[in-house]
């Protein structure tokens, strides 16, 4: 099982906090990279503006909201089309201006692995791997942030659509109140 180290946010996700902090910038998620780029321990990650060896990008699938200065972005990735099989030893969640329609995309943290996964390339008819992955993200007091999701093909876990479905009525309970008083 992969092991992570802290999440870092680099100086230009610093940097898009901060505006979005003052109304000049809305953090809009919009993918996730999985590279097996290696990093020294010494390395200054604030830095990056890429991953080393950036090798899948997938869009953001949700985005949670546990408090008043942090979120939980999450994605998932899996192994189709994967030529050849790497570790993925360094995450990288990217953002851009969702106020502005033609903004760069920016490196807003990179994650990076004690003990990475393994992602196998796809072999014949073999049933593909897929890891899905959560990360907590600081965002301070930002007066915007939303995900940018590309993908008709997002998938949610059991308490996600329990959530999701709590503001529902089930059929039962429509026809019960649609059923005259006895």
């Amino acid at each position: 099982m992969a092991s992570y180290n802290p999440v870092v946010i680099t100086d230009k996700g610093q940097e898009a906090l901060f505006k979005s902090i003052a109304g000049q910038y809305g953090i809009q998620f919009t993918t996730i990279s999985f590279g097996a780029g290696d990093h020294a321990d010494s390395e200054d990650l604030t830095k990056l503006t890429a991953l080393s060896d950036a090798r899948q990008t997938v869009p953001v699938t949700s985005l949670v909201v546990p408090a008043t200065d942090s979120v939980i972005v999450k994605a998932r990735v899996n192994n189709n089309n994967l030529q050849a099989g790497y570790r993925i030893k360094e995450i990288g969640v990217f953002c851009k201006d969702g106020n502005d329609a033609n903004s760069d995309t920016i490196l807003y943290a990179i994650i990076t692995t004690a003990i990475p996964d393994y992602m196998p390339a796809i072999v014949g008819d073999e049933a593909p791997t897929e890891f899905s992955y959560s990360f907590g993200l600081g965002v301070g007091n930002a007066s915007t942030v939303t995900i940018q999701n590309s993908s008709s093909t997002g998938y949610y876990n059991q308490a996600e659509v329990d959530a999701l479905l709590a503001n529902y009525y089930t059929k039962s309970q429509i026809d019960e109140m649609l059923s005259p008083a006895t």
